[in-house]
């Protein structure tokens, strides 16, 4: 029994059953017997074959693959092996018709892999950055530019975790309820897409499933549109409720000093990566960013404040209980606010907003129009920005 075990340590199922004369399943069951778990060679292989710097390490110091199979208790064949394939998160990263025979096989693997939220590496992110901040500012949130989103998404890991109320958020199609999502996704990528990788199976699974949706980000070039148009010598922006980090890059862009704040800790980590990055890649971000309650703090002092105030409990974001969100308590100490006040807010809020203004004795000098899609079927063409002096 010894035996058979170093045996399934340097073989193969079929040729241990070569060996002993017997089928590939019998020496299966004989392993389970014995409390060997066959069904992943990894629970049974020495670790280090999991790791290919190890290996690539072993032969920069000039071993072989034979040198390395002797140090480790395995053959040859089993090292060369282990090298050549493509590790579980390699695989996640590719292109999955070159992995995969078919989209059955496919689906299969990322339901035992797991949902992980996606990357991307250091020279995707210098060019997305690049493309991001060569946007001319525009009132267009439409402009097709996906490096700008896909540069955020990268820094905000809790993105994809967040959704409109009573909706699912995209990893959940990795759930057991939901795992017909997930499969008629691949298969939808397999057929008609050319690429079929993580980042198109997401755009899918939000786009074309009905209960499935992420939330919307606001766009760097109509933050630097504003701030062109109402602090075009610079100055201090103040962001009370910052999100996904848009008006960040936004002030990046135009080297406007920045004030951030988010009751969420996941939304204030994100911005901050976002502003490391930037800083260590030849951009001079100042910026001030801190877990805050915008609803009852002294607003600082400024020259303007330009948010997106949460949509009452709209929108549910990873990191924070939004059930019992309120929006109003937020406006009305936003209008606290010193300077010129520019507010993106949904149709449906503008007559609160209105009111509290009137309240404060603000007053609306501008509505500009953001350009948005329309959601789930809802006909929407524009979101107000409201400007108040």
């Amino acid at each position: 029994m010894e035996t058979l075990i170093e045996d399934y340590k340097t073989m193969s199922l079929r040729q241990m059953a070569s060996r002993y004369g017997v089928s590939a399943m019998t020496i299966r069951k004989r392993l389970k017997k014995l409390g060997v778990d066959t069904s992943y060679r990894n629970s049974v292989r020495p670790k280090e074959l999991n790791d290919h710097n190890f290996i690539d390490e072993q032969l920069k110091e000039g071993k072989t693959y034979e040198d390395i199979a002797k140090n480790l208790g395995v053959d040859k064949r089993t090292v060369k092996s282990a090298h050549n394939r493509k590790m579980p998160d390699e695989i996640y990263y590719s292109n999955w018709k070159d992995c995969f025979k078919n989209h059955q096989q496919c689906s299969t693997w990322l339901l035992r892999y797991g949902f992980k939220h996606p990357e991307y590496n250091e020279r995707m992110l210098a060019k997305f950055s690049t493309s991001m901040l060569g946007v001319e500012p525009s009132l267009n949130a439409n402009v097709n530019c996906p490096a700008a989103l896909n540069f955020i998404k990268h820094f905000c890991k809790h993105f994809y975790y967040s959704t409109h109320k009573g909706y699912n958020c995209v990893p959940d199609a990795w759930d057991k309820g939901n795992t017909i999502v997930l499969k008629k996704a691949v298969q939808m990528m397999w057929d008609h897409g050319k690429k079929c990788n993580i980042y198109s199976l997401l755009k899918i699974i939000a786009k074309h499933f009905r209960d499935f949706t992420t939330v919307s980000i606001f766009k760097p070039w109509v933050a630097s549109y504003v701030y062109d148009k109402y602090i075009p010598n610079g100055g201090k922006v103040i962001d009370p409720s910052m999100g996904w980090g848009g008006r960040l890059i936004g002030c990046a862009d135009r080297n406007i000093e920045y004030v951030g704040y988010d009751l969420n800790k996941n939304a204030v980590n994100a911005n901050n990566r976002i502003k490391d990055y930037l800083n260590s890649h030849g951009n001079k971000v100042k910026a001030d960013i801190k877990v805050v309650d915008s609803c009852t703090v002294n607003m600082p002092h400024g020259d303007l404040l330009l948010t997106s105030p949460p949509y009452d409990d709209a929108e549910h974001y990873d990191g924070v209980d939004s059930t019992n969100t309120k929006t109003e308590p937020m406006l009305e100490n936003i209008f606290t606010f010193n300077g010129i006040i520019a507010l993106n807010l949904p149709l449906r809020l503008e007559k609160i907003c209105l009111e509290l203004a009137s309240r404060r004795r603000r007053k609306l000098i501008e509505r500009l129009k953001m350009k948005t899609t329309s959601f789930m079927g809802r006909e929407k063409t524009h979101e107000p920005i409201l400007i108040f002096h």
